[in-house]
């Protein structure tokens, strides 16, 4: 941290965020997700990482972009956690590694870890897993909302071209972040929790409103996610 006191990669002060953050890899992300909130403040913005804070329902919730792969998210997350953050919910888009898992929702209950990253907060027998509460929760809202959904497990690999080498027969997708995001979050008593939508096999969803179906139906979980954990 520099001797300013803001964060040396977020560039956000401590307690200027809320404890409840929506984390997604990229500021275009921020920029969709924070179109949902009420009255949106941009807090920082450098390099990959842009925070933003506003409002759902009365309820203060912040918006953070990681960037993409393990080493930038757990930067993010260490600095959020600096600054007060005590809740991560990461929305994001997925490949599928099996059949029958495209085209929906999925809670990413644990993860198989090839990060390399987690390895440095936890041991590597330690397991990769959610928080309980949020996942409940959220399991709560996909079905009050009528969700097309699954809870299921992710393989977080150590490259993204080259998955074809890591891939297994237990993970149903594969994310470069939430390994890394549920390590980081174990290791400092964060509660951690990624709500992915899967495409079809092999295929990406484009982040900047190729598919804004895809992305209004995460971000809305996410939020009311969010809203459940603050209000019970």
């Amino acid at each position: 941290m520099k001797d300013n006191n803001k964060m040396m990669h977020l560039g956000i002060l401590k307690d200027s965020i809320s404890k409840y953050v929506i984390v997604a890899s990229s500021h275009e992300w921020v920029d969709r997700i924070s179109s949902f909130l009420k009255n949106p403040v941009d807090v920082a913005h450098f390099r990959e990482f842009k925070t933003v804070n506003g409002y759902f329902d009365n309820h203060l919730i912040s918006v953070c972009s990681t960037g993409n792969g393990g080493e930038s998210c757990s930067i993010a997350v260490e600095e959020l956690y600096q600054c007060g953050a005590r809740y991560l919910l990461r929305v994001g888009t997925t490949n599928t590694l099996k059949k029958g898992f495209g085209n929906k929702i999925i809670l990413i209950q644990g993860v198989t870890n090839n990060d390399g990253v987690s390895q440095q907060y936890l041991p590597s027998e330690y397991p990769s897993l959610s928080s309980v509460n949020m996942l409940m929760k959220a399991e709560d809202i996909c079905n009050e909302l009528n969700k097309n959904y699954v809870i299921d497990s992710c393989l977080t690999p150590s490259c993204f071209f080259n998955i074809e080498n890591e891939r297994n027969d237990i993970d149903c997708c594969a994310d470069l972040e939430t390994g890394s995001l549920y390590a980081c979050s174990a290791s400092l008593g964060l509660d951690a929790l990624s709500i992915l939508f899967s495409v079809n096999q092999n295929q990406t969803i484009d982040i900047q409103g190729i598919d804004e179906n895809a992305e209004k139906q995460i971000i809305e979980v996410a939020l009311m996610t969010l809203k459940k954990i603050i209000e019970e």
